[in-house]
């Protein structure tokens, strides 16, 4: 009943998920099977969100309850820790404070549950249960593919072909992403996007190349220019902590 309820999470019928989660809990106290109590109600905190349902919690184990921010999903989710910390499972804990965190909007507690997460080597994004997990990975505007056909992410929508008036423009970002963060001047910029060509333009070029990139990753300018490029007058450096980057995020895994 919890994979279903899983399931239905990820499907997006928040409704059927509860249904699920619901049964589990009711099983689970019927059984006296504490982790399995622990994990429906860290599904039922899912499926509910920031709104809550208008009865209560369920008597959740810890007597969590009331109107604690993040309405009762966030309840459900603190009683979930508890369970989770008496039992003794510090990954099922951190999970169910990191989606606790989102719910409630703490950022500095939700970063702090990913770092938790992170040193139990676990994936934020695959430790949180359903829709908690959509809003973990999908918190970054932009996004980078490079492992197989190279694009551009914005909202998990892939940037067009012709939204790019040039080809160049796309290689230095392909430059700064292979860069992985680390600045590269503009002088070897330059010459690695034309080599063996009269330096004296070059500066120009680059740096019309550089505003294409930016106006393709913020088109409607809602960020200073240097939000996700920064510049100055020696290097040029992709800001990876507002731009995420696939191989960047498989080889963190992968360590």
């Amino acid at each position: 009943m919890c994979a279903a309820a899983e399931v239905e999470l990820r499907a997006g019928d928040s409704a059927a998920a509860g249904g699920f989660a619901r049964q589990a809990e009711a099983e689970a106290r019927a059984t006296d099977d504490r982790a399995a109590l622990a994990e429906a109600l860290e599904l039922r905190g899912a499926a509910l969100g920031p709104g809550g349902e208008t009865r209560g919690a369920g008597g959740g184990a810890g007597g969590a309850g009331g109107e604690a921010p993040g309405g009762e999903g966030a309840a459900l989710l603190r009683s979930a820790i508890e369970l989770w910390d008496d039992i003794g499972n510090p990954v099922g804990a951190a999970r169910a404070r990191l989606g606790c965190s989102i719910l409630t909007g703490d950022e500095p507690a939700a970063e702090a549950a990913r770092r938790e997460l992170a040193a139990l080597g676990v994936s934020p994004a695959v430790g949180v249960p359903g829709l908690l997990a959509s809003k973990v990975t999908g918190s970054r505007e932009v996004a980078i593919v490079t492992l197989g056909r190279f694009a551009v992410l914005r909202a998990g929508e892939a940037v067009p072909l012709a939204a790019w008036q040039s080809r160049k423009a796309r290689d230095l970002l392909k430059l700064l992403v292979a860069r992985r963060g680390h600045p590269v001047t503009r002088e070897a910029a330059a010459e690695a996007m034309w080599p063996e060509e009269d330096p004296e333009p070059l500066g120009n070029r680059l740096s019309v190349a550089l505003s294409i990139i930016r106006r393709v990753l913020d088109p409607g300018r809602r960020h200073p220019p240097d939000h996700y490029v920064v510049a100055d007058a020696q290097a040029i450096a992709l800001r990876l902590d507002r731009a995420g980057v696939d191989l960047i995020d498989f080889l963190r895994v992968a360590d």
